[in-house]
């Protein structure tokens, strides 16, 4: 997996994208929004390549950019721009969130998405957070 994210990373860069965002300052808000190159949780990675099941939920990138921002308001970060699915749900546009403060993640729909393809719910479950995120600028 590291490989792989390396080759998409490598990928970036010779398309001639800026350098990546230090991992370390990802809970700087100063850093947001910034565009995502990948997800990490260890040594498994979300990214245009490769999907990450979460409990009962598989996420992948859609084809536009993913993108994180920061809402100091409420001490989280989101990203846009997933798609989740479920043996309940075929498919629906999601986003991740990072709470900060309380230090737990959330699948949620995406923001115009509640009660379409998602279903009603305002959260569609706790899942594991991430370790780490590619972001560039």
């Amino acid at each position: 997996m590291r490989l792989a994210a390396a080759g998409a990373l490598a990928a970036l860069l010779a398309l001639g994208a800026a350098a990546p965002a230090a991992a370390q300052h990802w809970t700087d808000e100063k850093n947001f929004p910034v565009a995502v190159a990948g997800i990490h949780w260890g040594e498994r990675v979300l990214n245009g390549l490769f999907r990450v099941t979460l409990g009962a939920w598989t996420l992948r990138f859609e084809t536009k950019p993913v993108l994180a921002t920061y809402d100091a308001e409420w001490g989280e970060i989101a990203f846009d721009g997933i798609v989740c699915a479920s043996e309940s749900v075929a498919s629906c546009d999601c986003r991740l969130v990072y709470d900060r403060v309380d230090r737990f993640c959330e699948l949620r729909p995406a923001k115009g998405a509640a009660g379409a393809a998602c279903g009603p719910a305002a959260v569609l479950a706790s899942v594991e957070c991430p370790t780490n995120f590619v972001g560039y600028k």
